[in-house]
This record gives C-alpha cells, sequence and structure tokens, in this order.
C-alpha cells in the first residue's frame, strides 16, 4: 500500500488524500469542487502523512562523555608516548654505533696483546670467553657495555612504541562511538 499524504485545499482546507504517483497532477476537491494542484514529491514529503503527525518529537540528548574522555587521553597517549620511544630509540641507536677511534684503539691493543701471547694463551682466552658468555667489567671495553645498554634501551623504547599503539587505538576507537546518548 502506498503512503498518503494530507493536502489541503486551498478553498474549503479540506484535506485530500494524495499518494507520491499523483505528484504534479491537478485533482478536484469532493467538497468544493475547487481545483487543487498536486505538488512534486520532495514537496509533497514536508506535508502531513495520513494518520500522523508533521512534527516529529525532538530526541533530548546529552554528549556522550567517555567518547571525549577516549579521545582526549588516547591522543596524549599516542604523542607522549611516540616521543618519548622516539627520543629513547634515538639515544640508544646512537649508543650502540662502533665509533671509528673506539674500533681503532680496541683493534690495536687486541694486536698488541695478540702478538705477546702465545698460542695456547689466545685459546684459553677465547674458550673462557665463550664459556662465560661475556667479558666481566673490568675486561670490558667502554663500547662494548655501551652497545649492550643501548639494547636494553632499545627494547625498551618499543614497549613504549607499543604504548603509544595502543594510544592510537583508543584514539581511533573513539571515532566509532555514538556521539551522544539518548535520554
Amino acid at each position: 500500500m502506498a503512503k498518503c499524504y494530507l493536502l489541503p485545499c486551498e478553498k474549503c482546507d479540506h484535506q485530500l488524500k494524495v499518494e507520491a504517483r499523483q505528484a504534479g497532477r491537478t485533482l478536484d476537491c469532493p467538497e468544493c469542487e475547487a481545483s487543487v494542484d498536486v505538488p512534486t514529491f520532495r514537496v509533497m514529503k514536508t506535508l502531513a502523512a495520513e494518520g500522523g503527525d508533521q512534527a516529529k518529537e525532538a530526541v533530548v540528548s546529552e554528549p556522550n562523555a567517555f567518547k571525549g574522555i577516549l579521545f582526549a587521553t588516547g591522543l596524549g597517549i599516542a604523542v607522549v608516548a611516540g616521543a618519548a620511544g622516539w627520543a629513547l630509540y634515538n639515544y640508544s641507536s646512537s649508543m650502540q654505533l662502533f665509533k671509528s677511534q673506539d674500533m681503532e684503539q680496541l683493534t690495536q691493543g687486541v694486536s698488541e696483546t695478540m702478538d705477546e701471547a702465545t698460542v695456547s694463551e689466545l685459546w684459553d682466552g677465547w674458550v673462557s670467553t665463550i664459556d662465560r658468555g661475556d667479558l666481566p667489567d673490568w675486561q670490558e671495553s667502554q663500547w662494548n657495555r655501551d652497545f649492550k645498554q643501548g639494547t636494553i634501551l632499545m627494547n625498551a623504547s618499543y614497549g613504549i612504541f607499543g604504548l603509544a599503539g595502543l594510544g592510537v587505538l583508543c584514539f581511533l576507537t573513539s571515532f566509532f562511538l555514538p556521539n551522544s546518548k539518548t535520554a
């Protein structure tokens, strides 16, 4: 069944029932027999529908506070954690770089030690280093300690980047929440 709209007669205000298929035609009023022009469908949609009121009740709504909190928190976490992760990553990367002068000192020291050592001393030193997995602090060079510390800090920066990703996820989730709660 087609939807009917109520069109008032211009002469007697009698409500004529018109359907969408009658848009643009001229009808005769059954009460006063005056000619009534039926408007286009676009204008007809603004008329009152048969059996209902034209005006719809306004929906009372209040802002969704959770959406705003999620947006602000997510954005704040993403910015702060992203900046902190980037700074820590750059710092740790610089710690892991082998400086050319450190490498020259290391190779020179190793060359002198190797020239003075016997084969059995070199072999024993190599085996003990492999067995321990690393050198004690007093034998370890500064660049090696920096490299290890840089690796630890770089791994920490990955965790901070993960936290920044969580902030981005919260930030983006806020866009998919409804804008308001209906009262």
